[in-house]
């Protein structure tokens, strides 16, 4: 069994229309958003085990906010692959990983990940927003063998549902 965890990147700012897309950096709700949901993250067991991200500004930034609350300093893999809004390039980098990990978390962009989300998992979510986690199980040895239909959503949270509950 294995569990992927995916966060999409906290709410980044338009601002500076001089910024490449890599290069937008959080907004102040962005931050405030990363916060909040480190509050629930921190709980999740295998969370902050193996970290990649997207090399894009926001979710480097997005991954270092919810580990600046955290107990655990990890290493955070930043990898090129990542910075993709297509679901077939993230599914195929899922199966590419190494075997060894049961958990692993992974920092990126939409839509590339509810489609991912819906793929995987059968269940229509629409969107996953800023600062969204998702938790799938999958119920298999090998990432390699991830496919449409192979997990099961076990976790949705976003920041909107958490300042209600706080």
């Amino acid at each position: 069994m294995k569990i992927l965890h995916l966060i999409r990147h906290a709410k980044s700012s338009w601002d500076d229309q001089n910024l490449s897309d890599k290069q937008r950096p959080l907004k102040q709700r962005g931050i405030n958003d990363c916060q909040l949901m480190a509050q629930l993250l921190n709980k999740q067991q295998g969370i902050f085990d193996c970290l990649f991200s997207s090399p894009a500004k926001r979710a480097k930034q997005t991954i270092n906010q919810l580990l600046s609350y955290s107990d655990q300093q990890q290493k955070v893999h930043l990898d090129e692959e990542l910075y993709t809004f297509n679901s077939n390039n993230l599914l195929h980098w899922w199966q590419s990983r190494d075997n060894t990990y049961k958990h692993i978390t992974q920092v990126g962009h939409n839509p590339a990940m509810t489609d991912l989300i819906e793929h995987l998992s059968d269940e229509f979510i629409g969107n996953l927003p800023t600062c969204g986690y998702a938790q799938l199980l999958f119920d298999g040895n090998h990432w390699q063998d991830l496919g449409a239909n192979s997990c099961q959503l076990v976790a949705l949270f976003t920041p909107k549902q958490l300042k209600h509950q706080f």
